[in-house]
């Protein structure tokens, strides 16, 4: 079936005969007579005008029926939006292909987030990225946050990671793709945009007379082709170039511009890594708008932006892991996530009358791991997690013993948790590292665990047929808890 499309000039007719001209040509180099009823012709608009009444377009006697859109190889051109919505329907395409991965993860029993992470990749972005290098140029600004991850893409991305690591919607965006080691979608656009420039640049055939002419449309002053929109991005990445001394430069000395894939990739996470800086290394004396950002970079963040944490890859029980991604994440139900109350008045409940620590006692993941005496009992559990050589929090958290960290930390959520509901006898829990397989019953994903923002509505992280083996032997094993209902001790 054959496409036609042109842009509104002067002398209409002319353009749309010399258009014919042109598809007939190409039918006949080929060999294909062009069927006339099977194809479509779409004039498109300049954005914002209004829609004209365009004379019928007439090829070898028959009219050429003519439409507003039209899908050729998966992407939807429109007659006054052009490309503008192909990212969003390559996004809805790319979310069912999210919840069928999900649902044979489920069917296959694939529980490592690791996992998880590298089908997103293959099974999703593939399919939402289809095509970038035609639209992909609408989402390359990065001048604010919302440039970087507003787009549709990039939205259904970390709703995803967000089901899979059970982080609140309150989860800060960058933090959550640093821990999964992941880079914002709008580096692959750019990327592939840059690789089809360079392409493009020396074709000799259709790419690259189109693109020497969408250069003309940029010379000319448009603001909307392709190559502006490129363009703007490269040129804001290096300071040697200049978006607005291109347009006095010629054809050729514009097409002899080359984009080198790797650099494009560095530039930009150097540009997201300034754009989120945060200064101060004390989460507890940061300013509000940034502590988040503080307490992520010094007490847990330690790879490099584009690398995978490695307790990503530890084969455990799903409601432990989750724990710890929230833990890492500030997506626990700890005082100093209130922010109904001032800071100074986020204090611990559980710790006895001794005011002796500074910042008065604040309930935060420093005083959980470190200070507070109610966990005393849980930390000796894990005697080589606390070694000198692991005295502050980002060495502790980052230490190559991730099983022991991690239910460490469960451990610990899980006895404050059934304090603070009421629930007797406080659970317990002792693994030892290095453990080789564990059977669970409630170790599966469910959609309705989707963005439950209130800390209240989780329930316990571990029901009665949860147990956990070594060597055959039983080390975890949890009886049916009595519920009582008690007001939260928060105050």
């Amino acid at each position: 079936m054959s496409k036609i499309y042109t842009k509104i000039t002067e002398g209409i007719s002319v353009a749309h005969l010399i258009l014919l001209l042109v598809v007939g040509e190409f039918s006949g180099s080929l060999g294909q007579p062009v069927n006339v009823g099977k194809t479509e012709g779409v004039t498109c608009l300049p954005k914002g005008s209004p829609t004209m009444n365009n004379p019928p377009l007439m090829y070898g006697g028959a009219q050429i029926r003519q439409s507003e859109k039209f899908k050729y190889l998966g992407l939807w051109l429109h007659h006054k939006d052009w490309f503008a919505t192909a990212g969003q329907s390559m996004a809805e395409a790319a979310e069912k292909s999210m919840w069928a991965m999900l649902r044979l993860c489920r069917s296959n029993d694939i529980q490592l987030l690791e996992t998880k992470n590298r089908l997103i990749t293959v099974h999703v972005a593939s399919v939402g990225n289809y095509g970038c290098q035609v639209w992909g140029v609408d989402y390359l600004k990065f001048s604010s946050f919302d440039h970087v991850m507003n787009n549709p893409m990039q939205r259904l991305q970390l709703f995803y990671l967000r089901h899979i690591s059970g982080c609140f919607k309150s989860v800060h965006r960058f933090n959550l793709l640093k821990e999964f080691g992941a880079v914002p979608f709008q580096v692959q656009y750019a990327r592939l945009c840059a690789r089809y420039w360079n392409k493009a640049r020396v074709d000799k055939g259709i790419a690259g007379h189109h693109l020497r002419a969408n250069v003309l449309l940029f010379l000319r002053g448009s603001q909307l082709c392709w190559v502006a929109k490129f363009l703007e991005c490269m040129t804001s990445l290096w300071p040697g170039l200049s978006f607005n001394a291109a347009r006095s430069l010629d054809v050729d000395s514009i097409l002899a511009f080359k984009f080198n894939e790797g650099s494009v990739r560095d530039a930009l996470l150097e540009k997201y890594e300034t754009m989120f800086e945060c200064e101060g290394d004390n989460p507890r004396i940061a300013p509000s708008r940034h502590a988040h950002m503080v307490k992520y970079k010094n007490w847990f963040y330690q790879d490099r932006m584009g690398k995978m944490h490695k307790h990503l890859a530890n084969a455990i029980p799903t409601p432990v892991h989750k724990g710890l991604m929230r833990f890492r994440l500030n997506c626990t139900d700890l005082r100093i996530h209130n922010h109904t109350i001032d800071r100074p008045k986020r204090i611990c409940t559980l710790c006895g009358s001794n005011r002796s620590w500074p910042h008065g006692r604040l309930e935060d993941e420093l005083h959980l791991v470190f200070e507070c005496p109610f966990y005393d009992e849980i930390r000796k559990w894990y005697p080589a997690l606390f070694k000198q050589s692991y005295a502050n929090m980002n060495d502790f958290m980052n230490q190559s013993d991730q099983y022991s960290v991690e239910f460490f930390n469960s451990a610990c959520m899980s006895r404050r948790r059934n304090v603070m509901m009421g629930i007797s006898p406080p659970v317990t829990i002792r693994v030892t590292s290095g453990f080789d397989n564990f059977s669970s019953g409630d170790d599966s994903d469910s959609d309705s665990d989707i963005d439950r923002d209130d800390p209240s509505n989780y329930p316990i992280l571990w029901g009665p047929e949860d147990e956990v083996y070594h060597d055959n032997a039983l080390l975890y094993t949890m009886p049916e808890p009595s519920r009582v209902q008690v007001n939260r001790l928060f105050d």
